[in-house]
């Protein structure tokens, strides 16, 4: 009895180690399932900030390459553009470089290309521009005063140009706060104010 015993007793044994590795099987399964879920999620979520965060950039970009335009406009012309159709042609349409005179060279003229995307936020009037604005010798002082925003800023915040052109990021406290750049008045016109959304409606209801 005791032989037929010990002979047993592996044999169960045995099957029971293998119920055991049976059971693990499916909890290491679920885990390495759930793990891999966590993985994905953080993924998605992350390359979702990075896209939020690059479209930010972006826009930041194809503002200052506006300021760098209205500014190239304003120094070979002596005066601002009055619309994006001035400013387009400018673009389109550059003036030859300069025939040299005297010992110092003149500066060439910067050919600076404007995404289209902004162009056409600026006909449909979801970006201000000031237009006609008046511009110092002093970035200091340009800098101090707003050139371009975006419609909604005055509720959501968000980017804004300053005369000087750079491109910086307000709250909507900070915006109101912060007052627009002066612009030549022409036939008594009425100077430049800052648009806010119930004026854009009404705008909009009356078309």
């Amino acid at each position: 009895m005791d032989s037929t015993e010990r002979e047993e007793t592996p044999e169960v044994k045995s099957e029971a180690d293998a119920k055991v590795k049976s059971s693990r099987t499916p909890l290491i399964v679920r885990g390495l399932v759930i793990a891999s879920l966590i993985v994905v999620l953080i993924g998605v979520y992350s390359e979702q900030i990075f896209q939020s965060q690059q479209k930010g950039d972006s826009f930041k970009d194809d503002l200052q390459k506006l300021g760098l335009a209205y500014h190239e406009f304003h120094r070979v012309h002596a005066h601002s553009p009055t619309s994006m159709d001035d400013l387009k042609d400018f673009l389109d349409n550059p003036p030859p470089p300069p025939k040299p005179e005297g010992i110092v060279p003149p500066d060439p003229v910067t050919v600076i290309v404007v995404p289209d995307s902004l162009i056409k936020q600026i006909r449909e009037g979801r970006l201000i521009v000031v237009w006609g604005a008046v511009l110092t010798d002093s970035g200091q002082e340009n800098d101090q005063y707003l050139l371009a925003y975006h419609v909604d800023i005055s509720k959501n915040g968000g980017y804004g140009l300053t005369a000087a052109g750079r491109a910086l990021e307000l709250t909507a406290e900070a915006f109101q706060k912060m007052p627009l750049v002066k612009t030549e008045q022409v036939d008594d016109k009425e100077p430049e104010t800052k648009q806010s959304e119930p004026d854009m409606s009404e705008a909009q209801d009356k078309d």
